[in-house]
């Protein structure tokens, strides 16, 4: 389980930093990438999973989607029938992560979630750093590391 887990992980980390990278774009047909359409992984945007789909830069909504699944909660952020309405299981999303701030993806200081803003690799690390079980320090918490050591950190533990 910890191999995939770190497979997907590194996937998703190449995936969210490569942006429009040529190379990446070729593995959109690798088995690696098939593999993760199999398990649910990659679905794509209404289209399957395509070259141009694998080209994209991950937004927030894409990337806490990703994590949902990662840790098994993607189900739970969705009613039932979510294949109905597409908007609505985006919003259903987001009111799951905000009700759930422990998944690492908090609001800005004004409560907005950005959606459909990139999201940056320093962000992305940190989420994956708490989806693995550390913690960031913040208002009265003393966690195992700080938002700008979070590079750093990730190196230590081998991300």
């Amino acid at each position: 389980m910890r191999k995939l887990l770190a497979f997907l992980l590194a996937f998703t980390i190449a995936f969210s930093a490569t942006g429009y990278m040529d190379s990446y774009a070729a593995a959109s047909v690798s088995a690696e990438v098939n593999a993760l359409v199999e398990i649910g992984m990659l679905v794509g945007d209404g289209n399957g999973v395509t070259r141009e789909y694998t080209q994209k830069e991950m937004t927030r909504l894409t990337a806490a989607i990703s994590i949902l699944k990662l840790r098994g909660l993607y189900d739970d952020a969705n009613f039932v029938d979510k294949d109905e309405v597409k908007w609505a299981e985006g919003k259903n999303i987001m009111a799951y992560l905000k009700a759930n701030p422990n998944l690492g993806f908090i609001g800005d200081e004004r409560g907005r979630f950005g959606p459909y803003n990139n999201i940056s690799e320093q962000s992305y690390y940190k989420v994956l750093l708490e989806t693995l079980g550390y913690k960031q320090d913040g208002a009265g918490v003393s966690g195992d590391f700080s938002w700008n050591a979070t590079f750093k950190f990730a190196a230590s533990i081998g991300l």
